[in-house]
């Protein structure tokens, strides 16, 4: 849990009691760091963007994930321009939060900039709890540390739904419409 918060510009730091961070949240929209929460009851979509050393064209990232971010990025504008309708739409804003290992932020963040709306810099990584894994292609995140990335942005009494996907998947244009009418059905069928 998180014991403590420290605020910096443009920067929130979530740190456990010890005084660890554990997540750095970055908010590239607001330079003046006023806030780095969500507000509403936004649909938050979390994946986790990393560098791959390999990608000679796309680099830093790899075609996939460029494909990804640009595909995301226009659902999120369709759907957050459409007119709101009222009480009954489940959430009424579309999040894109980019889940990084602190090893790959210097690689991506300049491109996760343009594409993410929050940028959470994960505390640890593979790499860092298990040292058998150094050797073995990187630091990976672990799946418990990107949906509380997820969950870090939205204020903590608030309504909100988090959808979890990998950085290779691309959503098409109406998926967040799509996904608001089959949670509205799940919802009412179990009502």
């Amino acid at each position: 849990s998180v014991m403590g918060e420290q605020y910096a510009k443009t920067e929130r730091h979530l740190n456990d009691g010890d005084g660890e961070t554990i997540m750095k949240i970055i908010n590239p929209r607001d330079p003046s760091g006023s806030s780095t929460l969500i507000p509403g009851r936004p649909l938050v979509h979390v994946f986790s963007p990393y560098h791959d050393p390999t990608s000679k064209t796309f680099a830093p990232l790899n075609v996939e994930q460029w494909t990804m971010l640009v595909s995301a990025k226009k659902a999120r504008s369709i759907y957050n321009s459409q007119p709101k309708q009222g009480a009954s739409q489940l959430f009424d804003s579309v999040v894109l939060v980019c889940a990084v290992v602190p090893v790959d932020l210097p690689h991506v963040r300049d491109v996760l900039e343009e594409y993410c709306d929050r940028i959470v810099v994960l505390g640890r990584s593979t790499a860092d709890r298990y040292s058998n894994w150094k050797g073995m292609g990187g630091a990976y995140p672990f799946v418990k540390d990107i949906l509380e990335a997820g969950k870090s942005v939205v204020e903590m009494e608030g309504d909100y739904y988090l959808l979890l996907t990998n950085a290779d998947v691309s959503p098409t244009e109406n998926f967040y419409q799509y996904a608001g009418s089959i949670l509205e059905e799940s919802s009412s069928s179990t009502s």
